[in-house]
């Protein structure tokens, strides 16, 4: 009975204690809504032109203007024009905000209660998943805090970067998985959600995959299973590519057309000097340009971007005595928790106390038997891998997989626990 009491204050003080930062959290957000000036705004702008003008495109108007059209509180009145089809980014994010704007109104407050519900029924999410990897008491408790009040979650939260999103189907696809597995149910949500996560970030495109067959290997998916996730995964993955062949006059499978110019970022002269996991996607992608020659004609709204693989093929073809230098350096640079140009900040710092806790639990995981969770780590290695070679990683990136880390660190805690402190 004292346990149970004692477990009731702690969940009473932390539950207190997760609004009261998720409430300051929410309130930076607000203050700073209008102050982007990168990628975020993109969203916003992308956003208000389909809302507006029914085309996810380019407008008449700058990325600015439409700020400041927000800030004045004309957005609704105002005629846009748009001038073009565009798959710069991937589609997920432009549409759930567009949704928003459409059905609740043009304020960007409506934005973050958005991304503040999503964050909650990611809470729970972890809560759940937590109790089908049968870990309780105050590990449960304590878990599911640390989840809840993630720096990794705060920084991303406080501008419009489309992490929150990611990290939501990110959370959502593992737990489908750990809730077919246990109970047998719902598996029609374990393509969907792949589906969505790739559509939201193109950066895990490799990670259902990567799960669905480390499963298989590991005996814990029968083929035919492997087979209908991946055939279903990429037929819904493939409706935005589709998407794109149609508006944008090509022939390529593009997810986004920024692709292109991201491979270029990772495959330069300059990657094993200057890369880092702070500014790798500050690289300048022209560089895979210098001593590039073609006679191709690319066509279509996708040809720059195919221009840039192209390129980046070619540097690969005559510099192969850099291929294993870069690959090296981007790898290292992937799984290095530590940022490799400063960043300050509490929450930058928790950011990487966590990623470092991460990153010694995912090497102790491999020492352990067969597991359901030793399967996701595996799955999350080999993702990684992959996407860094293709392209690159950075913190910014791999921010959306915290919901697997934080799972990873408390099964190993649970193991340990149970193996040296806690007697049978």
């Amino acid at each position: 009975m004292k346990i149970l009491y004692n477990n009731k204050i702690l969940i009473i003080f932390l539950t207190l204690l997760t609004i009261l930062i998720l409430t300051y959290n929410f309130k930076i957000a607000f203050e700073e809504r209008y102050n982007g000036g990168g990628d975020d705004i993109d969203y916003i702008y992308l956003a208000t032109g389909l809302s507006k003008t029914g085309i996810y495109g380019y407008m008449d108007r700058t990325h600015s203007e439409v700020i400041q059209d927000f800030r004045n509180g004309t957005v609704a009145n105002h005629i846009y024009k748009n001038k073009n089809h565009a798959s710069w980014r991937a589609p997920l994010w432009p549409y759930s905000i567009a949704a928003i704007f459409f059905l609740v109104g043009y304020n960007l407050i409506y934005v973050l209660v958005f991304k503040l519900l999503l964050h909650l029924i990611g809470i729970y999410l972890f809560y759940k998943s937590l109790k089908l990897l049968d870990i309780r008491n105050r590990l449960l408790i304590l878990g599911t805090f640390a989840f809840a009040i993630s720096p990794v979650y705060q920084i991303y939260s406080r501008v419009f970067y489309a992490e929150p999103l990611t990290s939501f189907f990110f959370g959502l696809f593992i737990f489908s998985i750990i809730y077919w597995l246990r109970n047998n149910r719902n598996v029609f949500f374990i393509p969907f959600a792949a589906a969505l996560l790739v559509l939201t970030h193109p950066y895990y495109i490799f990670l259902p995959f990567s799960v669905f067959s480390l499963l298989w290997l590991n005996k814990q998916l029968k083929l035919k299973n492997l087979i209908v996730f991946f055939v279903a995964s990429f037929l819904l993955i493939s409706i935005w590519p589709l998407r794109n062949a149609i508006v944008l006059e090509t022939n390529s499978y593009v997810i986004t057309t920024s692709s292109g110019p991201v491979m270029a970022k990772g495959w330069n002269k300059n990657v094993i000097e200057d890369h880092t996991n702070t500014k790798g996607d500050l690289a300048n992608e022209g560089l895979v340009f210098e001593n590039y020659k073609s006679d191709k004609i690319f066509q279509g709204g996708a040809a720059n971007s195919q221009r840039y693989q192209d390129a980046v093929f070619q540097f690969i073809k005559k510099n192969s005595n850099l291929i294993l230098p870069i690959i090296f350096t981007k790898l290292r640079s992937a799984f290095n928790p530590f940022p490799e140009t400063y960043k300050p900040g509490y929450l930058e710092t928790g950011r990487e106390f966590f990623h470092a806790i991460s990153l010694i639990c995912l090497i102790l995981i491999l020492f352990e038997k067969k597991s359901l969770i030793k399967s996701f780590a595996l799955a999350l290695f080999f993702s990684t891998l992959f996407i860094t070679i293709l392209t690159y990683s950075g913190f910014r990136f791999r921010s959306p997989q915290f919901f697997l880390e934080l799972l990873i660190i408390l099964y190993i805690l649970k193991t340990y626990i149970s193996r040296y402190i806690i007697t049978p």
